[in-house]
């Protein structure tokens, strides 16, 4: 009887496992989002431009008619409760033996075995729920982004790649050049794509001082957390061979006298873990396409440092 249920909770585990993935580390910041951009925030392909992003959530206020008389009225007599307990075991044993015999059982082990299969498939629903609630609220609430606030008339939320965005991103650089006359972003291009790979380098060397130097104080320190999960573990991930083919800026603004840079970087490059002893533990020795957002942030146009990766 045992030996179906054995195979559904392996099953089950296997599951979990193939969503447990995403944890694994991979090329500079483990292929996570983080970072912060100002008023300027991006997900799902888009950006949302929120002037009051950084401000604290308001809280929901309580309801001043809700006493405990009104609460002890709503409360169900005793008897309500035992038949109510009553009538859902007897449905729950009918659901079990239906449940069970579906699967070739018979007789007292279809309920057993039915109580079993719900338990399983109940505790893969919690567990999918959970997983895709834990990745959609990680990418709204990239660098403080709430749904809440973007569908307020407030926010601005503007596909990335479209012509809206393309006529920000020239007005953005005309607002720079104001600020900044011997700004050039053909040769801020060059300088970023040198910093991209200086990060990678550092970032597969353990290298946290080059890491410091070029990256905010938020990125840096997502980065050394990051690295010394790896330690722990006694795993190194191995980046190289990068090429990049593309970097697309996709979002130019200032804020005061702040000046944000946003490109899509397109590259291939070899990614891949090993352990101590040097045996790859984690993808391949191949190359790999990779493609992510990479802010920068500089107060004078002329030296830059990465403010945000965010996965697209």
């Amino acid at each position: 009887m045992f030996k179906k249920i054995l195979m559904l909770s392996l099953l089950l585990c296997f599951v979990l496992l193939i969503f447990n993935v995403e944890t694994a580390f991979s090329k500079a910041g483990g292929g996570k989002s983080f970072g912060s951009t100002g008023t300027h925030s991006y997900s799902g392909g888009s950006k949302y431009v929120n002037p009051n992003l950084n401000t604290p959530k308001s809280t929901v206020p309580t309801n001043p008619n809700y006493n405990q008389k009104s609460s002890s009225q709503n409360q169900p007599s005793f008897l309500r409760n035992f038949f109510g307990g009553l009538a859902g075991a007897l449905a729950g044993m009918a659901l079990f033996s239906i449940l069970g015999s579906l699967f070739g059982f018979s007789g007292p082990n279809s309920s057993i075995a039915g109580f079993f299969l719900i338990l399983i498939i109940l505790i893969l629903v919690i567990y999918l729920i959970n997983f895709f609630m834990k990745r959609r609220t990680s990418q709204n609430n990239l660098y403080g982004y709430d749904k809440d606030v973007a569908d307020s008339k407030l926010v601005q939320v503007v596909d990335l790649g479209s012509v809206q965005a393309k006529m920000d991103v020239d007005n953005g650089l005309s607002e720079i050049e104001k600020l900044f006359p011997s700004f050039s972003e053909e040769d801020v291009r060059h300088k970023l794509k040198n910093i991209f790979l200086e990060v990678q380098r550092a970032w597969s060397e353990k290298d946290v001082e080059t890491l410091k130097n070029f990256t905010s104080d938020e990125v840096f320190l997502n980065f050394q957390k990051q690295i010394e999960e790896l330690n722990k573990r006694d795993v190194t991930n191995v980046i190289k061979n990068i090429s990049v083919k593309r970097m697309e800026l996709v979002d130019a603004w200032a804020e005061d006298k702040t000046i944000y840079l946003t490109y899509k970087i397109e590259a291939t490059m070899m990614d891949y873990d090993i352990d101590r002893d040097g045996n790859i533990v984690r993808g391949k020795d191949e190359l790999v396409d990779f493609h992510e957002l990479w802010s920068f942030v500089s107060e004078d146009s002329i030296n830059w440092k990465l403010t945000a990766i965010n996965q697209i």
